[in-house]
C-alpha cells in the first residue's frame, strides 16, 4: 500500500515495516517509535486536523498551518502569548521528534516556519499539509470524520460501537506485552518498534490465535470454518469498518433508530 508518492517517489507499509524513512519534499520523516507514542499523542492535535476540519479550505491565501498555530493559541477567541508559546514548542518538539533534528521556530513575512540550525529542514505552509498527512500514516492515526449530515454521524458511531463489541481496545501497554511474550522480546526490544511494526506484529498474534482456535473447533463441528492463515495485515491496520456497512434508501432511518 502507498502511503506517500510524488512523482516517481513512492513510500509503502513495506518501508514502514522495514523502518526506513520517509522524505516529504524535502524533509525526511522517521517513523514514530512505541517508546516515543504516548509524547506523540500529545501533540497529534496539531496534525490530526485539515483544512476543512478549520472552515478555511475554500478561503483564499489562508493557509493551515499558521490558521492551526492562532486557532490552537486563541481559547477564549483571542490571541494568547502563552499559549502561542506553547503551540509553537509543541510544534518544535514534534517536528523534532519525527526529523530526529532539533527544530526551531521562525516568523516571517509569510507566517511562521519550523528549521534546523544548520537550515537542512524547512517546515511551512507549503510543505505542512504533506507532512502532516504522512505523519499520520505513519503513526497509524486518521484524520476526524465529517459528515454533513447528522444521520451519517448517528450511524458511524452505532457501527463503531458494534465494532468495539468485537474487538475491545486494549490499553498501548497490554498491546506492548502482548508483543513482547509472543515474540520473546523484552520490553525495552519491543519499545524499539515503530508504531506500524509493533501494531503489525500485534494484529497477526491475535489472528494466528484465532486462525489455531477456529481450526480446532472445525474438527468437532462442521458449522466452524476455520479462519485461513494467510491476511493483508497491513491493509487491515488502516481500514474504516464503518465503509463495510453502507446503507442506502429507507432503511438506514429505521437502523439508527
Amino acid at each position: 500500500m502507498v502511503l506517500y508518492k510524488f512523482k516517481d517517489y513512492e513510500y509503502t507499509t513495506n518501508d514502514l515495516f522495514f523502518d526506513r524513512p520517509c522524505e516529504v519534499m524535502g524533509v525526511v520523516l522517521y517513523p514514530i517509535k512505541a517508546k516515543d507514542y504516548e509524547q506523540f499523542l500529545d501533540y497529534a492535535k496539531y496534525v490530526i486536523f485539515s483544512a476543512k476540519h478549520l472552515g478555511i479550505d475554500k478561503i483564499k491565501d489562508v493557509d493551515l498551518l499558521n490558521s492551526l498555530i492562532i486557532l490552537s493559541s486563541s481559547p477564549k477567541g483571542e490571541l494568547d502569548e502563552g499559549c502561542l508559546l506553547t503551540t509553537l514548542i509543541d510544534l518544535c518538539n514534534l517536528f523534532s521528534l519525527v526529523t530526529k533534528k532539533e527544530i526551531e521556530y521562525y516568523f516571517n513575512e509569510n507566517g511562521y516556519f519550523f528549521k534546523d540550525k544548520e537550515g537542512s529542514i524547512v517546515i511551512d505552509k507549503k510543505n505542512f499539509n504533506r507532512i502532516r498527512t504522512t505523519i499520520l500514516r505513519m503513526g497509524l492515526l486518521k484524520e476526524p470524520k465529517i459528515f454533513e449530515r447528522e444521520i451519517d454521524r448517528k450511524w458511524d458511531e452505532k457501527v463503531r460501537k458494534a465494532h468495539s463489541k468485537n474487538t475491545p481496545a486494549l490499553e498501548f501497554g497490554e498491546i506492548v506485552l502482548v508483543v513482547s511474550q509472543d515474540m520473546k522480546y523484552s520490553i525495552e526490544q519491543t519499545l524499539e518498534l515503530n508504531i506500524f511494526q509493533l501494531n503489525s506484529y500485534y494484529m497477526r498474534i491475535m489472528h494466528i490465535y484465532e486462525a489455531e482456535t477456529t481450526r480446532l473447533f472445525a474438527t468437532v463441528s462442521s458449522d466452524c470454518k476455520p479462519t485461513p492463515f494467510a491476511k493483508n495485515i497491513f491493509d487491515e491496520l488502516y481500514k474504516d469498518h464503518s465503509d463495510e456497512h453502507v446503507i442506502k434508501g429507507n432503511d438506514f432511518t429505521k437502523l439508527i433508530e
